[in-house]
């Protein structure tokens, strides 16, 4: 899920009963390759911040 904010986003999900950490990627688009944002992230959710805000 993705709960929008002011320059920030805030990121939740159904992790795995066996995972230990998670890893969050994003792109700019659907086309554009997905970079690597957080990683070793040990609960199933995470704040995106410093974001640009949609004119």
């Amino acid at each position: 899920m993705a709960t929008p904010g002011n320059a920030q986003v805030v990121l939740s999900w159904n992790g795995s009963s066996s995972a230990t950490a998670f890893n969050v990627k994003q792109a700019a688009s659907a086309s554009d390759p997905l970079t690597i944002i957080a990683t070793n992230i040990p609960n199933a959710g995470l704040v995106v911040t410093n974001l640009k805000n949609r004119d």
